[in-house]
């Protein structure tokens, strides 16, 4: 086999199954594969979440990468609910574009989970209620063992 062809067996061979690109996809990432890992953005809105730092989260939700967007999102939604925040006319605008997107997302959870939708199915259709779940338990309640 000549070089030429090798190379453009591996470069044909990465677009298939390399990871997806960042702008495509929000991927939520919990406690998955084999070293049970948890995507940097949601331990750090967990980090905030768990020192109450609704500055920051605020912040996460216009500054954000897309992935930190929603997880603002889920948090705020929540704080407004349980009445610890009210939100600002621009939050909630941001929170209503944040949920109506039509950006993909996929949700790994634990390796025995795995769902993908568009982020707005996650807001607004039972069938994500699972994933959506997931998401504010791992936020909100989940304490790692180690």
């Amino acid at each position: 086999m000549n070089l030429k062809a090798l190379i453009l067996a591996l470069l044909f061979t990465n677009v298939l199954y390399g990871q997806p690109n960042n702008n495509d996809l929000i991927y939520f990432q919990v406690i998955c594969g084999a070293g049970a890992e948890t995507a940097q953005e949601i331990q750090t809105l967990k980090n905030l979440v768990n020192l109450k730092d609704s500055i920051s989260i605020r912040k996460k939700l216009f500054e954000g990468s897309s992935l930190e967007q929603v997880l603002s999102a889920i948090v705020l939604k929540h704080y407004y609910t349980d009445g610890f925040l009210k939100p600002s006319p621009e939050e909630h605008k941001k929170i209503r574009q944040v949920s109506n997107s039509k950006k993909k997302f996929m949700l790994c959870f634990t390796c025995t989970y795995h769902q993908e939708g568009k982020v707005k199915h996650l807001f607004h259709k039972k069938k994500y209620l699972l994933s959506y779940g997931i998401i504010k338990f791992y936020l909100f309640n989940f304490i790692p063992l180690a």
